[in-house]
């Protein structure tokens, strides 16, 4: 018989000791494709030297040792090629929120918890490449604008997350919202000024701890109307039974 083998992720954020199961899923996707970085990391060399809007996908191309046909393939798109580990992210972001939604009575605690923990995997990866890629994320106007859509997608699945383990309707949920651009706003504030590693997890950490002053529990009402909504529907039930 093949016995199944638990393989655990640690992150230190700050004074946070983090550790989270990685599934098979996340496993695969942390296997970086060489190819994958070599453009990443040339592309990044070009932007800051050149600058982004002199930097073609043929000079990224160059720099790496392969061909613009197999950059396309990766990114499709110039703009996308310093946001690659993005989507690997996401889904550990995804995995990791829905066990610590399971495992804590406090919303706000498990979406801070398990942002830590994929912000703190992104950053510590290469403390010294980082920052230098967060700079040109804040700074160049056309990666700004596909940050901000990045962002939009990880506060949607904080949301989905969310609404999902407490029964909720994403549609009108405005706590879970709440808690989404909260946690994902704090970290875009704490990356705004440039720095280490370490003083990103100092801003990042002060900022969420700001925002949970009023987010650390549901709002009472909005618990009584989940409530009554809950009573109605059985109502409801029984109505037509």
């Amino acid at each position: 018989m093949t016995k199944s083998v638990n393989i655990y992720m640690s992150v230190t954020f700050g004074h946070w000791q983090l550790i989270y199961p990685l599934t098979m899923s996340t496993l695969r996707r942390r296997k970086r494709d060489q190819s994958r970085d070599a453009f990443v990391h040339a592309a990044l060399e070009l932007f800051e030297s050149k600058g982004y809007a002199e930097t073609a996908i043929e000079d990224i191309a160059e720099r790496a040792v392969l061909s613009p046909s197999t950059f396309r393939r990766y990114f499709g798109t110039k703009e996308e090629v310093l946001f690659a580990g993005l989507g690997d992210s996401l889904e550990i972001l995804r995995d990791v929120l829905a066990e610590e939604l399971r495992q804590r009575s406090s919303p706000w605690e498990a979406v801070t918890s398990a942002v830590r923990m994929t912000t703190g995997g992104f950053l510590q990866g290469d403390p010294e490449y980082a920052p230098r890629l967060l700079k040109q994320w804040m700074t160049v106007p056309d990666l700004r604008a596909r940050y901000v859509r990045h962002a939009d997608v990880w506060e949607q699945a904080i949301v989905e997350a969310v609404t999902t383990a407490e029964g909720t309707d994403p549609a009108t949920d405005t706590y879970a919202a709440a808690l989404a651009v909260a946690a994902i706003g704090s970290f875009r504030i704490a990356i705004e000024r440039f720095g280490s590693h370490e003083e990103v997890f100092e801003r990042f950490e002060a900022t969420l701890e700001l925002m949970g002053q009023g987010l650390t529990a549901r709002p009472k009402a909005a618990k009584k109307r989940r409530q009554r909504r809950t009573v109605s529907r059985r109502a409801t039930r029984l109505l037509s039974q």
